[in-house]
């Protein structure tokens, strides 16, 4: 019973092998057949696959439905294909394989199935969240790129109303300095804003570095340059990381040198640290350098280099290394007189003419001592600066410019005896000086310019006896006063500062209330202690100055000296005190 068994599981379960496949397998016995039927093994073989096998397992089909359904249909197919016409057996198709492998393994493809399924849904469900996570990044991406265009916008926008409100012909508008001030604040404090929220904002960095520099321009504008300083300073270190990473960036590296300049600039020009101000003038000048190696033929980079080169060689001058101010001064000049075209802009002009008379004051004032080739300079210079005034009459900074050089020509010519030709160059100074300060630009630079003219030329005056046109010029007794001492007559000086003072108080005795006459008394005390404090008389200096603040109690410049003096002495907290008010 378990033989027939099975034989009943094989016959309903086991796919018997095709005739071909049976033939092949016989071994030894294929030699015996095929000679029996006279061919060869391989012929027969072959004679076997394909529609005969298809025929024989027709027969043996388990599925009832794909069997023949008479013993005629199936001598009518074998006679089909011994007539060579197509016979209705054929092969099995991959779905009815499919179907009959899933019947005999029923549990196992039931369990793939699922499998599968959840291997599919897994999928979908992966894939799905995959797109809209990219969607999501997407929209994150787009509104971060629209929020980073809003903010280079808005810096934009505030920058050209920066550019607006700096106009210097705003200057001649009543009241507008205070409008601006406020401005520049409100600026200030919407770069303060950007800074809080985006200061490290990786994709915001080179414009993070950018709000920062003018952060510090705001803060030159308003006079606070231990604030532009740091701000500047923070730019500087933004932008040196930025090229460090970015070495062929060209707007990187501009925007490093010219930060660098500025910085050397303010340590130079306004809080006197040379040292600084050497090292940030020589690093600009190899960032420019560089870039004109790169750009040879945009000369805006040599002469940005040999711009910064004149005040390095300024700076050189005014430490008294003459050799190397001479140096760099003349490798300035070559390179801006070379490529000065006939329609260069003014301000290319003004730096040319800026460099002569710098190198011209050394060669002229200097241990060097070559004042003819100084005399030659200053006359190139000022040629320049009447080819500059041509091209933009009203500038502040060529009038400036001019009037600094006429002053440098007017001593050298003083120093060679030539007072006539030196009297010439103090008044077109003095008269350049006051013409600018109707623009009201650079008034505190200007008034010092004009200052040095007037004092230039009533030392002149002086000395050639010529007190009475003087006298008619200087209308200021304390000022005239400090002219005589400044020319060496001191016992004139004197006289005339106890004649004025002597003449406020007799005056503020008559209109005890009178505020002017209290200003010109505070004053004239102060005029007179301030020359005591510059001839180191300080002794009768400290009462003099203590008296002009009893009239003037927020002089800045009568509290340093009162507080210079107290400090000599060795009253510290005092001192301390004037300094702090």
């Amino acid at each position: 019973e378990a033989a027939y068994g099975e034989i009943l599981r094989m016959i309903k379960e086991e796919e018997p092998p095709k005739p071909s496949t049976r033939l092949s397998e016989s071994g030894e016995a294929l030699a015996s057949i095929s000679a029996q039927r006279k061919t060869e093994p391989a012929k027969l073989s072959k004679l076997m696959r394909g529609e005969l096998d298809w025929i024989v397992m027709k027969t043996l089909e388990k599925d009832r439905n794909r069997r023949y359904e008479t013993a005629s249909g199936f001598a009518a197919d074998v006679q089909r294909y011994l007539n060579d016409e197509p016979v209705l057996a054929c092969p099995p198709s991959a779905s009815y394989r499919l179907i009959k492998l899933g019947r005999k393994h029923k549990v196992t493809v039931v369990t793939t199935g699922l499998v599968m399924v959840a291997l599919l849904v897994g999928t979908a469900v992966a894939t799905w969240q995959a797109i809209d996570a990219r969607a999501a990044r997407q929209r994150a991406d787009e509104q971060t790129a629209r929020a980073e265009t809003s903010f280079r916008k808005s810096l934009e926008v505030v920058d050209r109303m920066l550019t607006r409100v700096g106009d210097h012909r705003l200057a001649d508008i009543p009241q507008a300095d205070p409008i601006r001030q406020e401005l520049f604040q409100d600026a200030l404090e919407f770069y303060d804003r950007f800074l809080a929220d985006h200061a490290d904002d990786p994709q915001l960095r080179l414009e993070v570095a950018l709000v920062w520099n003018r952060r510090a321009n705001l803060h030159d504008f308003l006079g606070q340059y231990p604030e532009s300083q740091q701000s500047r300073q923070t730019a500087l270190d933004l932008l040196r990381a930025l090229h460090d990473e970015r070495l062929d960036d060209a707007d990187v590296l501009q925007t490093l040198a010219d930060a660098t300049a500025a910085f050397g600039g303010v340590e130079h020009w306004v809080l006197h640290q040379t040292g600084p101000a050497e090292r940030a003038y020589r690093q600009a000048i190899a960032y420019r350098q560089e870039l004109a190696r790169r750009f040879p033929h945009d000369t805006k980079h040599r002469l940005a280099a040999a711009a910064i080169e004149s005040s390095l060689g300024n700076l050189y001058e005014f430490t008294g290394r003459f050799a190397e101010a001479e140096r760099t001064l003349q490798s300035a000049i070559d390179v801006q007189t070379s490529l000065l075209s006939e329609d260069a802009p003014c301000l290319r002009v003004v730096e040319a003419f800026s460099s002569m008379m710098h190198l011209a004051t050394v060669k002229g004032g200097g241990p060097l001592g070559d004042t003819r080739a100084a005399e030659v300079l200053f006359q190139q210079a000022l040629a320049l600066g009447e080819r500059a005034a041509a091209k933009d009459p009203d500038g502040t900074e060529t009038s400036m410019s001019r009037s600094i050089v006429l002053l440098r020509y007017g001593e050298l010519l003083v120093r060679l005896k030539r007072p006539g030709e030196a009297e010439v160059c103090f008044r077109q100074a003095v008269d350049l000086a006051q013409s600018a300060l109707r623009n009201k630009r650079h008034p505190q630079a200007l008034n010092g310019w004009l200052g040095w003219g007037r004092e230039a030329l009533a030392t002149l005056l002086i000395r050639q006896g010529r007190t009475a046109e003087l006298e008619q010029l200087v209308t200021d007794a304390a000022q005239l006063a400090k002219y005589y001492g400044n020319a060496g007559d001191a016992d004139s000086a004197s006289d005339r500062f106890a004649a004025e003072i002597e003449t406020a108080e007799k005056l503020l005795a008559i209109e005890p209330g009178n505020a002017d006459l209290r200003r010109r008394l505070g004053k004239a005390c102060f005029a007179y202690g301030d020359w005591r404090y510059h001839r180191e008389e300080q002794d009768a200096a400290f009462p003099l100055l203590d008296r002009a603040l009893d009239f003037l109690p927020d002089d800045s410049e009568a509290l340093d000296h009162r507080g210079g003096i107290l400090l000599h002495r060795g009253q510290w907290e005092a001192a301390l005190t004037d300094f702090d008010a």
